[in-house]
C-alpha cells in the first residue's frame, strides 16, 4: 500500500478543508534529513514562511553561520516543498545581520547578492565535475534564497533545506569560478512579445566547463553567441523553450580535457525572446534571462557578472 508524507496528505486535503471554512496555511515542509557531520558539510533549516495562495515569493535568509576559515564547496542539495522553484546558495555584497529574512525579489536586492554554489540537479550528475569546487571565503554572510509560485487555492507553510557539501578529506580540487550573462530589463505588456540582449567580453582568457541558459513560462527562445575575429558562432541555444526548462534547463558541457577556451577579445552576446499571452505586466523576476557558465582557475574575483 503506498503512503503519503504528511506535507503530500495535506496539500490533497486542503481543496476539502477550504470548503468546510478552514482558512490556515497547509504544511509544505520538507523532512529535514540527519545532518551532515563537520568534514562532510553543513546543514541549514530556513525559517517558515508562509506563501499566500496565488502570489510568488522570493525571499531570503541569513544564518547564523560565519565561516571562520576558507572553505571549498562541491554541490548545493536543495530541499523544497511542493511549489518551489528553485534555492540558491549566494553570499552577500554587503553587511547584513545573522537570522535575517529579507525580500530580495526586486532587482536591486539582487544586485547586492552574488553566487555560491549553482544547486545539484535532482536526480542528474552535478553540474560541477569531480575535482572541482567553488570557494567560499572566511568571514561571508552566506545568504540562501528561496523562491515559491504558489498557484494552489490555499496558503502554503514552508521551510526549505540547504545542505552545503565539502570535497572529501585529503582531496585537492580545482577551484572554479562564474561566468554569468544576466539581463534583468524584461519589461512585457500584457500580448506582448519582446527580446532582451546582454553582450560582454571576459576580462582574461577562462576555460569553461558548461553553459546553461534560464528563462521561465514566457520564453520561446535563447541564444548565446560568440564573435570571435569577425566571425559569430553559437555556444548555446534552445530553439523553443519548454515550461520545464525553468528547473531543468538543457546545459552544454565541455570535457574537462578539451575546456571551452573563452578569451578577452571574445564578444559574448545573450539573446531571451519572449511571448506574454496573458493580461499582467510581466516583469523580472516573474521571468529572466541569463546565461551561467562555471570556468577554471578561478579568477581572485570569482564573479565574472555582465549585466
Amino acid at each position: 500500500m503506498r503512503t503519503r508524507s504528511p506535507a503530500a496528505l495535506a496539500l490533497a486535503l486542503a481543496p476539502a478543508l477550504l470548503l468546510l471554512g478552514c482558512n490556515f496555511p497547509v504544511n509544505d515542509k520538507v523532512a529535514v534529513p540527519p545532518d551532515l557531520s563537520l568534514t562532510d558539510g553543513r546543514q541549514f533549516v530556513m525559517p517558515e514562511t508562509i506563501i499566500p495562495a496565488g502570489s510568488e515569493k522570493m525571499f531570503c535568509w541569513i544564518p547564523g553561520w560565519v565561516p571562520d576559515q576558507d572553505y571549498l564547496l562541491t554541490s548545493l542539495e536543495p530541499l523544497q516543498g511542493t511549489y518551489g522553484h528553485h534555492l540558491l546558495a549566494m553570499v552577500s555584497a554587503i553587511p547584513r545581520e545573522a537570522g535575517t529574512v529579507f525580500d530580495c525579489t526586486d532587482a536591486e536586492q539582487m544586485a547586492s547578492l552574488r553566487p555560491l554554489v549553482i544547486p545539484d540537479r535532482g536526480d542528474q550528475a552535478a553540474l560541477l565535475p569531480p575535482g572541482f569546487a567553488v570557494k567560499l571565503s572566511a568571514g561571508s554572510k552566506v545568504v540562501f534564497q528561496s523562491h515559491y509560485v504558489n498557484t494552489s487555492e490555499h496558503d502554503l507553510a514552508v521551510a526549505d533545506v540547504a545542505r552545503l557539501h565539502f570535497p572529501e578529506p585529503g582531496s585537492t580540487p580545482v577551484e572554479a569560478g562564474y561566468f554569468i550573462l544576466n539581463s534583468t530589463g524584461i519589461d512585457l505588456a500584457p500580448g506582448q512579445t519582446g527580446q532582451v540582449t546582454v553582450s560582454c567580453s571576459p576580462p582574461q582568457q577562462l576555460r569553461a566547463l558548461l553553459w546553461e541558459g534560464h528563462m521561465h513560462y514566457y520564453g520561446r527562445s535563447i541564444s548565446l553567441k560568440r564573435t570571435r575575429g569577425g566571425t559569430t558562432d553559437t555556444i548555446y541555444s534552445v530553439d523553443t523553450w519548454q515550461p520545464q526548462y525553468r528547473d531543468l534547463p538543457p546545459v552544454t558541457t565541455y570535457p574537462t580535457s578539451s575546456p571551452l577556451v573563452v578569451e578577452p577579445t571574445d564578444t559574448y552576446t545573450l539573446t531571451c525572446n519572449y511571448d506574454n499571452q496573458t493580461d499582467y505586466q510581466v516583469r523580472f523576476p516573474t521571468e529572466m534571462c541569463a546565461a551561467v557558465s562555471y570556468y577554471y582557475p578561478a579568477l581572485p574575483e570569482a564573479l565574472v557578472l555582465c549585466n
